[in-house]
C-alpha cells in the first residue's frame, strides 16, 4: 500500500513545487526521509534480527511529507545532464539512444 500514499506526496509536492522536476522531487523525497523509528530506535533489517538496516533493506527511508515541502538543497537533473553523465562513462550515441 506504500506506492498510493508515495503518489498522494509526491502530487502534493507538483502542486506546490510545479517546476521541480521528477530528480528533484525524488532528491526532496530521499534526503528528507528518517531511517529511524519513532523512539529514536534504528530500523532492523528484516529477516536479521540482529543487524541494523542500510539503504539496500529501507530504500530512501521513511518519508516526511512536511520537510518534503522545504527540504532545502535538492538535487536537480535534466536530459542533457543524464546524456553528459552517459557519454562520460564512455557511452555512445547509438547506446543512448
Amino acid at each position: 500500500m506504500i506506492c498510493p500514499h508515495i503518489f498522494g506526496i509526491v502530487a502534493l509536492l507538483k502542486a506546490i513545487h510545479p517546476g521541480w522536476s521528477h530528480a528533484a522531487i525524488k532528491s526532496a523525497l530521499v534526503t528528507t526521509a528518517s531511517v529511524k523509528y519513532g523512539y529514536d530506535q534504528c530500523a532492523a533489517a528484516e529477516g536479521a534480527p540482529h543487524k541494523k538496516a542500510d539503504p539496500f533493506d529501507y530504500g530512501g527511508g521513511y518519508v516526511d511529507p512536511n520537510k518534503a515541502i522545504d527540504p532545502g538543497l535538492i538535487y536537480n537533473m535534466n536530459i542533457e545532464n543524464y546524456a553528459l553523465f552517459l557519454c562520460s562513462m564512455d557511452y555512445n550515441e547509438t547506446a543512448i539512444s
